[in-house]
C-alpha cells in the first residue's frame, strides 16, 4: 500500500516545495492538498491518511488544536501529524499540541533527510501494519476452523458418552465460577479462561477411543486409574488435539487433569501447584458431576466424596469453593439455613455453617463455633495476608 500524505496548507504554493521533497525522498506515495476547511474534512473523512502536514500559518483551522480536531473527524488517526513551523515558538508549540514531528519551513540537508527518514519509517510501520492484519486474519480461520472440529468432537462425545451434555455444561459454567473467585487471590497465577472452557467441552475427548467395556467406567477411582486403558486417557487426549495449535493450554489441561494434588496421580504423577490450575479446577468438577449425572448421587453426596479427596486427590481450595457454589445452587432451589456473608460483614453471636479457611488450607474456625470478637478479629487478621477462600457460612437462627 502506497503511503497518502495530505497536506493542509493556505495556498498551493505553499505546499509545492514540501510535495518535491517528498516525492523525491520516496517512491510510491501518494499526495493530496487541502486548502480550505471543506477539503480538510472531505479528505480526512473520505480517505485514510497516513500522514498529515499542517502548515503553523494557515488561518481556516487552529493548528494547535488539530490533533483533538483529528480524533473526532477520522476514526483511524493516521500513524503520523507533522507540523511546518516557522519559528522556535511555532515548534515547541506543535510538539507541546501532540504533533508527532515538527519540521522548520526553511529547507536544509539535515531538514531534507529527516523528511526522507519520517517517511521511510511510514512506509515500514504500513507494511508491518498489514502483516498483523495478514496474520490475525489467518487465525481467526484456524480459530473457526478449529471451532468446527471442536463441534464435532462435542457430538461424538455426546454419541458415546449419554451423561456428557451434562456434565459439560456443569462443568463449563461451574469451572468459570470457580477461575473466577480463585485468580484474584493467586496473585500471578493465570488460566485462560477461554482454553479451561474449550477443555471442559473436550473433557471426555481421551475416552471416544475407548471400547464399550472401559468407556462407561470411571477413568479413577480414588485418586487410581481404574484399569491400564484408563491410565492411558490423558495422554490420548493430549495427542488427539495436538492439530489444535490455537489452544495449547487446553492440551495441558486435559494432559494434566488426573494428576493428583498429593503427587499420586497420572501421567507424569505432577504434585500441588505443579498441576496447572485450569486442570485442578476442571478434575474437581468433572469428577463431580459425573457423581451427579452418571452415578446418580445427590448434589449433597457427591460434595461430601469430593471433600473427602481434598488435598490428597483435589486442591483444597477447588472444593471449598465447590462447596459455596453447590450451597449457591441449593439456596436457589429452596430456602436454605445458611447465609452467605462477607468477612467483613462478620458480627459477634453468629454461628458458622462451614469450615472457615484459608488459601493456603488453614483452618480458622471449625463449622458449628459461635462467633466472639475475638474469632473475627482472628479471622480478619488472617484474611489480610491469607484471603478465606469464598464467603463465610452463617446459620440463619
Amino acid at each position: 500500500m502506497e503511503p497518502l500524505v495530505v497536506f493542509i496548507v493556505a495556498t498551493s504554493k505553499n505546499s509545492g516545495l514540501f510535495e518535491q521533497v517528498v516525492s523525491h525522498a520516496v517512491d510510491d506515495v501518494q499526495i493530496i492538498t487541502a486548502l480550505d476547511e471543506t477539503d480538510v474534512r472531505r479528505v480526512l473523512v473520505e480517505t485514510h491518511a497516513h500522514c498529515v502536514v499542517v502548515d503553523w500559518e494557515v488561518d481556516f483551522i487552529a493548528p494547535d488544536l488539530f490533533p483533538r480536531f483529528l480524533q473526532r473527524v477520522q476514526t483511524d488517526i493516521p500513524q503520523l501529524i507533522v507540523a511546518i513551523v516557522h519559528n522556535p515558538d511555532q515548534l515547541h508549540a506543535a510538539l507541546s499540541a501532540g504533533y508527532d514531528f515538527a519540521i522548520k519551513q526553511e529547507f536544509s540537508r539535515t531538514t531534507y533527510h529527516t523528511i526522507r527518514s519520517i517517511l521511510a519509517w511510514l512506509q515500514k510501520h504500513i507494511q508491518l501494519d498489514a502483516q498483523l492484519k495478514a496474520t490475525e486474519q489467518e487465525r481467526a480461520n484456524l480459530r473457526a476452523t478449529a471451532e468446527h472440529v471442536v463441534q464435532l468432537v462435542e457430538r461424538i462425545q455426546a454419541w458415546r458418552i449419554p451423561e456428557y451434555t451434562a456434565v459439560a455444561h456443569f462443568a463449563r459454567d461451574a469451572a468459570r465460577w470457580i477461575l473466577d473467585r480463585m485468580q484474584p487471590a493467586l496473585g500471578g497465577t493465570f488460566t485462560d479462561p477461554l482454553a479451561l472452557d474449550m477443555a471442559a467441552r473436550l473433557y471426555a475427548v481421551g475416552r471416544i477411543v475407548l471400547g464399550a467395556e472401559h468407556l462407561h467406567a470411571p477413568i479413577h477411582r480414588d485418586g487410581v486409574p481404574t484399569s491400564a486403558v484408563a491410565a492411558t486417557v490423558p495422554t490420548i487426549a493430549a495427542e488427539l488435539l495436538e492439530p489444535l495449535v490455537e489452544y495449547p493450554e487446553t492440551r495441558l489441561i486435559l494432559l494434566t487433569m488426573y494428576e493428583n494434588f498429593d503427587g499420586t496421580g497420572f501421567p507424569t504423577r505432577s504434585q500441588g501447584w505443579h498441576i496447572p490450575l485450569g486442570a485442578r479446577v476442571l478434575r474437581v468438577v468433572v469428577d463431580f458431576a459425573e457423581l451427579v449425572f452418571r452415578d446418580g448421587e445427590s448434589m449433597l453426596d457427591a460434595l461430601s466424596i469430593i471433600e473427602q479427596g481434598s488435598h490428597r486427590i483435589y486442591d483444597h481450595r477447588v472444593v471449598l469453593l465447590l462447596g459455596e457454589l453447590v450451597a449457591q445452587r441449593q439456596h436457589e432451589e429452596q430456602d436454605s439455613q445458611l447465609l452467605a456473608l462477607r468477612v467483613e460483614s462478620l458480627s459477634p453471636g453468629l454461628r458458622l455453617g462451614r469450615d472457615v479457611i484459608t488459601t493456603s488450607g488453614h483452618k480458622l474456625a471449625s463449622r458449628g463455633t459461635e462467633l466472639t470478637a475475638t474469632h473475627i478479629e482472628r479471622i480478619l487478621v488472617h484474611h489480610a495476608n491469607d484471603p478465606i477462600i469464598g464467603k463465610v457460612y452463617v446459620y440463619r437462627d
